[in-house]
């Protein structure tokens, strides 16, 4: 029996399907937004309009409020590759062994990429749950996580998802009573063969698995700190404080905390949780000479209004507690709506002068294959191109479970 040839558009398909069952964060991603970017064409850049929110007024009488609203740019500004080459007496093999020689090593590590680039964004998620340095081992950690989405109005709609490393899938799944109850799905296991989502319903998640889960390393916040609030009624996206060890970096981006005495309340009644509202640091913070910091932070506290999102202002002297101990790394696993994150992957441009190119789409994803021989080794030289964009459109709608 003669070999089977390899077609630019084998190659690709072939190429991703295996991308497809190697992505753990991106296949839980929001991915409406990649029609946008057809035909006609409008650059890299997407303006993405968020829901408005409205405040409820009493009685008969009419009350006009203005409608503000907002939008977040998503950027195309990703372009990976991986580049490698072979013999021309290699262009005979079956594509089944081409795949597992090339494409399947090239093309895993393409993916992995896209994960870790899609896992970065944990920076602006203020929602956590779990406890740093413990390995998530039982439902109560999922059912935290989904009760803080509960309290920000996620939709609970079947794209919830929770997505983590493998030191946590498998320590949740050994802790999973009993498989029958929680609706294992064999049929999603064989389709999407092993090699990640293979659980719906597990406390209403779907539950997924990456290799490209990010790891937090706290801020040096507790080195002779107390960190308080510096001023009374503060509100917006920065928060004055002091008390902090002199000339510190006392935050790294990405560091969650609270402030005493500030709860969050419900995105639509406006009551509160009476639990403590989250926040996250958006950039390191470094304290002076004296001790004082001023720390950018997400969520802004928005005290009235429609985007009321707290039920006061930050006091002064209000402590501040930083999840996590100073210096220590953390595993930041997600759990996750699908419209928390945004990922747009778009076909590139098809260039001329090459003997062999083909794009192909499968679910989503797009990749680009191109080869061009070489006279003076006789060997082919392969690169396989993705290029996408990503934004964390609802922070909101997702939750950090640290591992």
């Amino acid at each position: 029996m003669s070999n089977t040839l390899l077609s630019p558009t084998v190659i690709t398909k072939a190429a991703l399907a295996i991308l497809h069952n190697r992505t753990g964060i991106a296949r839980n991603c929001n991915r409406t937004y990649e029609s946008r970017f057809g035909t006609p064409k409008i650059g890299t850049s997407l303006s993405i309009r968020l829901p408005n929110q409205f405040k409820v007024t009493d009685g008969p009488g009419l009350s006009v409020q203005d409608v503000t609203e907002q939008s977040v740019p998503i950027v195309v500004d990703t372009q990976k590759h991986v580049d490698f080459a072979f013999l021309t007496s290699e262009l005979t093999l079956t594509l089944d062994e081409f795949a597992d020689r090339y494409i399947r090593p090239a093309v895993a590590r393409l993916a992995s990429e896209m994960d870790k680039d899609l896992g970065t964004l944990y920076t602006g998620i203020y929602n956590a749950v779990g406890t740093p340095g413990t390995t998530p081992n039982a439902p109560s950690f999922f059912t935290d996580a989904q009760n803080k989405l509960d309290d920000n109005a996620a939709p609970n709609d079947g794209n919830r998802a929770a997505v983590l490393n493998p030191a946590a899938h498998w320590s949740m799944m050994a802790a999973m009573p009993n498989t029958a109850l929680l609706g294992f799905n064999r049929a999603a296991a064989e389709r999407m063969g092993n090699e990640g989502e293979f659980l719906r319903d597990f406390f209403g998640l779907m539950m997924d698995r990456s290799h490209s889960i990010p790891s937090h390393t706290v801020g040096l916040w507790d080195t002779g700190s107390t960190g308080i609030t510096n001023g009374a009624g503060q509100t917006g996206a920065s928060l004055v404080t002091d008390g902090w060890a002199v000339s510190t970096a006392i935050l790294k981006k990405g560091d969650v905390f609270t402030i005493a005495a500030v709860f969050q309340v419900n995105p639509e009644t406006k009551i509160s949780t009476g639990v403590l509202q989250q926040f996250v640091a958006t950039a390191d913070v470094s304290s002076d000479g004296g001790g004082n910091a001023t720390i950018p932070m997400s969520p802004s506290i928005v005290i009235s209004g429609a985007t009321q999102n707290v039920d006061a202002a930050a006091a002064d002297g209000k402590a501040l507690v930083i999840k996590g101990t100073e210096s220590a790394a953390y595993p930041q696993n997600l759990v996750m709506h699908r419209d928390a994150i945004a990922l747009v992957n778009v076909p590139l441009e098809m260039p001329d002068g090459v003997d062999f190119k083909a794009q192909e789409q499968f679910e989503g994803f797009n990749l680009r294959v191109l080869r061009q021989y070489d006279i003076n080794t006789d060997r082919v030289v392969c690169r396989i191109d993705g290029l996408w964009g990503k934004k964390l459109v609802r922070p909101e709608l997702a939750c950090r479970l640290f591992g």
